[in-house]
Protein backbone atom coordinates (compact mmCIF):
# COMPACT_ATOMS: atom_id res chain seq x y z
CA UNK A 1 0.00 0.00 0.00
CA UNK A 2 2.46 2.71 -0.19
CA UNK A 3 3.20 2.49 -4.35
CA UNK A 4 1.44 5.37 -5.63
CA UNK A 5 -1.33 5.45 -8.57
CA UNK A 6 -1.75 7.21 -11.39
CA UNK A 7 -1.84 10.73 -9.51
CA UNK A 8 1.47 10.07 -7.81
CA UNK A 9 -0.13 10.97 -3.92
CA UNK A 10 0.98 8.58 -1.60
CA UNK A 11 0.07 7.32 1.34
CA UNK A 12 3.10 9.30 3.20
CA UNK A 13 1.44 12.61 1.35
CA UNK A 14 -2.10 12.41 2.57
CA UNK A 15 -0.98 11.98 6.25
CA UNK A 16 1.15 15.30 5.95
CA UNK A 17 -2.16 16.51 4.30
CA UNK A 18 -3.72 19.91 6.62
CA UNK A 19 -7.12 18.55 8.03
CA UNK A 20 -9.01 21.06 5.54
CA UNK A 21 -8.45 17.91 3.07
CA UNK A 22 -10.62 15.81 5.09
CA UNK A 23 -13.31 18.30 4.93
CA UNK A 24 -12.94 18.26 0.52
CA UNK A 25 -12.97 14.24 0.53
CA UNK A 26 -15.90 14.40 2.32
CA UNK A 27 -17.74 16.71 -0.07
CA UNK A 28 -16.09 14.82 -3.09
CA UNK A 29 -18.12 11.74 -0.99
CA UNK A 30 -21.79 13.40 -0.55
CA UNK A 31 -21.45 14.36 -4.23
CA UNK A 32 -20.63 11.07 -5.19
CA UNK A 33 -23.80 9.58 -3.31
CA UNK A 34 -26.01 12.11 -4.50
CA UNK A 35 -25.28 11.60 -7.92
CA UNK A 36 -24.44 7.67 -7.85
CA UNK A 37 -21.31 8.64 -10.26
CA UNK A 38 -17.82 7.26 -9.09
CA UNK A 39 -15.39 9.82 -11.11
CA UNK A 40 -13.60 8.14 -13.91
CA UNK A 41 -10.08 9.27 -12.92
CA UNK A 42 -10.45 7.40 -9.41
CA UNK A 43 -10.92 4.13 -11.13
CA UNK A 44 -7.98 4.13 -13.08
CA UNK A 45 -5.32 2.03 -12.19
CA UNK A 46 -1.27 1.16 -13.02
CA UNK A 47 -1.21 -2.53 -13.58
CA UNK A 48 2.49 -3.88 -12.94
CA UNK A 49 3.00 -7.40 -13.04
CA UNK A 50 4.94 -9.09 -10.55
CA UNK A 51 7.02 -12.64 -10.62
CA UNK A 52 5.61 -15.47 -8.85
CA UNK A 53 8.11 -16.68 -7.02
CA UNK A 54 10.52 -19.40 -7.44
CA UNK A 55 9.65 -19.12 -11.13
CA UNK A 56 11.00 -18.61 -13.98
CA UNK A 57 10.87 -14.39 -14.40
CA UNK A 58 10.78 -14.14 -18.08
CA UNK A 59 7.47 -16.04 -18.70
CA UNK A 60 4.09 -14.13 -18.36
CA UNK A 61 2.18 -16.93 -17.79
CA UNK A 62 4.42 -16.92 -14.11
CA UNK A 63 4.07 -13.17 -13.41
CA UNK A 64 0.53 -11.92 -11.38
CA UNK A 65 -0.81 -8.35 -11.91
CA UNK A 66 -0.63 -5.80 -8.85
CA UNK A 67 -3.29 -2.86 -9.81
CA UNK A 68 -1.98 0.55 -8.32
CA UNK A 69 -4.97 2.79 -7.41
CA UNK A 70 -5.01 6.54 -6.32
CA UNK A 71 -5.06 6.92 -2.54
CA UNK A 72 -7.59 9.37 -3.05
CA UNK A 73 -9.79 6.56 -4.56
CA UNK A 74 -9.17 3.88 -2.22
CA UNK A 75 -10.08 6.59 1.10
CA UNK A 76 -13.18 7.41 -0.51
CA UNK A 77 -14.47 4.01 -1.22
CA UNK A 78 -13.35 2.82 2.45
CA UNK A 79 -15.47 6.31 3.93
CA UNK A 80 -18.73 5.63 1.39
CA UNK A 81 -18.73 1.82 2.24
CA UNK A 82 -20.62 1.52 5.21
CA UNK A 83 -22.81 4.11 4.00
CA UNK A 84 -23.65 2.21 0.72
CA UNK A 85 -24.07 -0.87 3.03
CA UNK A 86 -26.58 0.71 5.27
CA UNK A 87 -28.68 1.72 2.45
CA UNK A 88 -28.99 -2.01 1.06
CA UNK A 89 -29.97 -3.35 4.13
Amino acid sequence: NKSPGHDNITSELMKLAPRQLSTCLAAIGNVILHTHHFPTSFKQAIIILIPKPGKLKHCPDNKHPISLLSILSKILERALLPRLRAETQ
